[in-house]
């Protein structure tokens, strides 16, 4: 019973427990670089953002993830 708490929602979406944790993770460590860069961006506004981690670099990534993700599922 615990096991399909972890197992249901990867599996509803093809992939395995470990698949679904490292796809998670890599956009999550992302999302923390760039969370990071503008709180010192924010604090210290000389610093300027790095292109890779800007909103508009985000948003397209997440976009893109996104995307990979729903067509995987089709």
């Amino acid at each position: 019973m615990v096991v399909k708490l972890f197992t249901k929602h990867p599996s509803e979406n093809g992939k395995t427990w470990c698949q679904h944790a490292r796809f998670a993770f890599s956009v999550a460590i992302k999302m923390a670089k760039s969370s990071f860069y503008f709180m010192l961006h924010g604090l210290m506004p000389f610093i300027p953002m790095p292109d890779y981690y800007n909103l508009e670099s985000m948003s397209a990534y997440l976009l893109d993830k996104n995307d990979k993700v729903n067509k995987k599922e089709e």
